[in-house]
């Protein structure tokens, strides 16, 4: 534990240039993956948690699209929902603790990632294939469904909030930067702080986390 405290003291210092994150923000999020269940369509807002499981599928799973319906606001958020990027079992056998969501292999073909770990390096979490390339989505609002729905992890233990730093786009790939304060407590309660940045090569589809 000790150790683990440490480093997350040493992640703190090393990042106190970053930028305020400030609610008043217009670009501020507030991420928290028990949530989820409150941003998805009605009828899911009795479930537990809800958490992304790539896309192994269970034989016996009965799937239903999750949709964003309720989630603060999405640029493009409507034409994503209509693409069904995402699905989740609602085979109650395949409850344990929590309730799994899966991506759309035609659409996605990405890995869980936390940008709280990648540090000064750059990873590729994997591609959007070329039938989600074609159908050019809100790139930001693609991003931040993917931050809101916990494919792209913030923090770990309690919540993170963001705020966009900086965003280009050109035709050869999207790109977008955050300021984030990460909430934690172990045996004490601390909030560091990092940036990170998301590209999307609009060329391959290749998706990358670039920590700063």
């Amino acid at each position: 534990m000790r150790v683990f405290t440490f480093s997350i003291v040493l992640f703190f210092l090393s990042n106190l240039a970053a930028q305020k994150v400030s609610k008043s923000d217009p670009t501020y999020m507030n991420v928290d993956h028990d949530r989820i269940k409150y941003y998805v369509q009605k009828e899911l807002k009795d479930f537990g948690g809800i958490y992304f499981m790539g896309d192994t599928i269970p034989s016996n799973a009965k799937m239903t699209n999750l949709q964003l319906i309720h989630a603060p606001k999405i640029e493009g958020i409507g034409k994503i929902n209509k693409l069904n990027l995402f699905q989740l079992d609602t085979n109650s056998a395949n409850f344990k603790n929590v309730w799994r969501f899966y991506q759309n292999p035609e659409y996605l073909k990405l890995s869980y990632e936390n940008a709280t770990g990648i540090g000064g390096h750059t990873t590729s979490i994997g591609f959007i294939t070329d039938k989600l390339l074609k159908e050019k989505p809100n790139w930001k609002g693609l991003v931040k469904t993917l931050i809101y729905l916990g494919v792209i992890g913030t923090y770990h233990h309690l919540y993170s909030e963001l705020v966009i730093r900086d965003e280009a786009s050109t035709d050869a790939y999207y790109l977008i930067s955050f300021n984030v304060v990460w909430h934690m407590c172990t045996n004490e309660c601390v909030d560091p702080k990092y940036k990170f940045s998301v590209k999307i090569d609009k060329e391959t589809g290749e998706v990358s986390l670039i920590g700063k």
